[in-house]
């Protein structure tokens, strides 16, 4: 049974503007949370949807730089981007065919870093 698992961070924004304010675009120094859903384990040879919420929903592209703790057992994007004018993007994270171990996905945005919980492998 897969279950979803929340963790949350917070990560700054790097676009300035002189109207961003008033554009609602994120700012240096706005502090914006970042939630990674995981699934709870993912079978070998298998695939988990993963999902990052941002919030709020920023006004521009905002890329999120991933990588996995075990990337020989569970294999990530490098990068997923969250649209403008959206709060998710989703992706896979797959499992190997010899995954028998636990792993996390670590997600960035500017300086600011989260770990998702423990993957069951």
């Amino acid at each position: 049974m897969l279950t979803s698992r929340n963790i949350s961070a917070a990560f700054i924004g790097v676009f300035v503007l002189s109207t961003a304010a008033s554009a609602g675009f994120l700012r240096d120094g706005d502090v914006h949370p970042v939630t990674l859903v995981v699934p709870s384990s993912i079978a070998p040879s298998s695939n988990g949807q993963v999902q990052i919420q941002v919030s709020p929903v920023p006004a521009v592209d905002t890329t999120v730089y991933l990588s996995s703790s075990d990337s020989s057992q569970l294999t990530v994007p490098s990068y997923v981007v969250v649209p403008a004018y959206h709060n998710t993007a989703t992706f896979n994270a797959s499992a190997t065919a010899s995954a028998s171990t636990s792993a996390y996905i670590s997600a960035v945005v500017g300086a600011s870093q989260v770990n998702s919980p423990s993957i069951s492998l």
